[in-house]
């Protein structure tokens, strides 16, 4: 078993479905279900049922206990739980999504709105009636207005599995008139003055060892926070991506070099604007398109002479098949391309056979 926890509001900066998702994967792949203990007043329906998506198809049942209130958005999130249970003076709370254009737009703007909601509500419905077996007619009759839930009235509606332990101690059962006039955002604010801190926090509990493991950190053992956990996910990305950017960069220096050294064996025959105007072309388009540009100024020149002539080597014996390798083996897989000829016979040189390319 695992813990983690929603309290707040769902919004696409935080509590998001791209947050939630990331503490459901770092649950241990051996745990047999993950508790997730809600105390929320909705929020976004578009994180929402992103959150609602990613619990349902969790393949870990997640059980969802209210530890306080489930109102608006949060309380649709939690019909996607295996289980689910409340504090015997929680709440939820139901009712149908509520949007608009904030005073603007035209009388299109409008039904369009008015189409997208009645969309929405119709996914509120079907969630709500596959987890209660209640009619449609009876949860649409829910959904028209703020319907609110005490523990004992969610269980009989089938909205939960069972009623569990207070967490918040101190608040009393509110008679329903009297929550409905305070309202989702005060029921949370006098639900979340009687948590702990511990029990406010959001936590997760991750496999360290498998992280550990599977990328391949150094630094951390099982003991380590969390913090520091992903601090070290973080510095590991960050090294591989410095190394990427390392090799992309070598990998331009030696296109540079063959360009420079492709243009060097025509530089008699171009002017100096044709020359600027061929190197655009070999480093916007390629190679290929450089050579072609070219070949009415130029003698054939192999590849293999082109890297020479880069690497200042004009006029010394040509290099080998182990220069090469040693070197930069880069160079060997751009021959083998782009002058076959002279990789065939630096192979042969160096092996005895030819190679099959």
């Amino acid at each position: 078993m695992a813990i983690i926890r929603l309290y707040g509001d769902i919004t696409d900066w935080y509590n998001n479905a791209a947050d939630l998702t990331k503490r459901l994967q770092v649950v241990d792949s051996k745990a047999d279900h993950i508790d997730m203990h809600i105390h929320s007043y909705g929020g976004s329906v578009i994180e929402g049922t992103a959150i609602f998506n990613a619990i349902l198809n969790n393949p870990i049942p997640v059980y969802c206990y209210v530890d306080g209130i489930a109102a608006s958005m949060a309380g649709i999130v939690i019909m996607a739980a295996s289980k689910v249970y409340m504090s015997e003076n929680a709440y939820i709370m139901l009712h149908a999504p509520a949007g608009g254009c904030d005073g603007r737009g035209t009388a299109e703007d409008h039904l369009k709105i008015a189409e997208t909601l009645k969309k929405m509500q119709t996914n509120f419905v079907k969630a709500v009636v596959s987890r209660t077996g209640q009619s449609e007619q009876t949860v649409t009759d829910w959904l028209k207005s703020e319907t609110w839930f005490t523990a004992e009235e969610a269980l009989n509606a089938g909205l939960i599995d069972g009623i569990v332990d207070r967490v918040a101690e101190g608040v009393k059962v509110f008679p329903k008139a009297e929550i409905s006039l305070m309202g989702e955002q005060s029921v949370y604010s006098l639900y979340s003055a009687y948590l702990t801190e511990k029990t406010t926090k959001n936590q997760n509990f991750m496999n360290k060892k498998e992280l550990i493991d599977r990328f391949g950190l150094t630094g951390v053992t099982e003991n380590s926070t969390d913090a520091e956990i992903y601090a070290a996910i973080d510095a590991k990305l960050q090294a591989e991506r410095e190394a990427r950017t390392e090799a992309e960069n070598a990998l331009n220096s030696y296109l540079e070099a063959e360009i420079k050294a492709v243009l060097d064996s025509v530089k008699d025959k171009i002017t100096a604007e044709q020359r600027t105007q061929f190197e655009a072309i070999g480093k916007k388009v390629g190679m290929e398109a450089l050579r072609a540009a070219i070949s009415p100024y130029r003698q054939k020149v192999t590849f293999s002479a082109m890297i020479d002539a880069a690497a200042g080597h004009g006029g010394q014996p040509q290099k080998s098949w182990d220069d090469y390798q040693n070197e930069n083996p880069l160079v060997l897989d751009r021959m083998r391309k782009d002058d076959p000829e002279q990789f065939k016979a630096l192979y042969k040189a160096k092996y005895g056979v030819e190679p099959n390319i």
